[in-house]
């Protein structure tokens, strides 16, 4: 659920209420795991980029001939995006603020 909220959103509209009504949540509880929003902010972005990161790895690439591999990547890259567009604006919404909380992690 945090995940539609800060896509559909973005970080400044996504209200942690409304994250913890739809999960069922208390905010106490969040705020004692997460202890802001940006930091809930930060480990759905992270969870995101994990999945398709986990995804990518399945496709095993590596005995492939170079056009294939890219191909196949490109392929999966396309069908994942349609697939989850959720994805896509939470990675927008990442780089309208210049990678500021992902490059806080690096």
């Amino acid at each position: 659920m945090a995940t539609r909220e800060f896509s559909e959103k973005g970080l400044s509209g996504a209200r942690i209420d409304e994250i913890a009504e739809k999960t069922r949540a208390s905010k106490r509880m969040i705020y004692y795991y997460f202890n802001d929003k940006e930091t809930l902010y930060l480990h759905t972005l992270e969870a995101a980029y994990q999945k398709v990161r986990l995804q990518e790895a399945e496709l095993d690439l590596d005995h492939l001939a170079p056009l294939e591999a890219l191909s196949r990547l490109v392929r999966f890259t396309f069908c994942h995006h349609a697939k989850n567009p959720d994805f896509i604006r939470l990675v927008m919404i990442e780089n309208i603020h210049h990678g500021r909380f992902w490059r806080s992690q690096s």
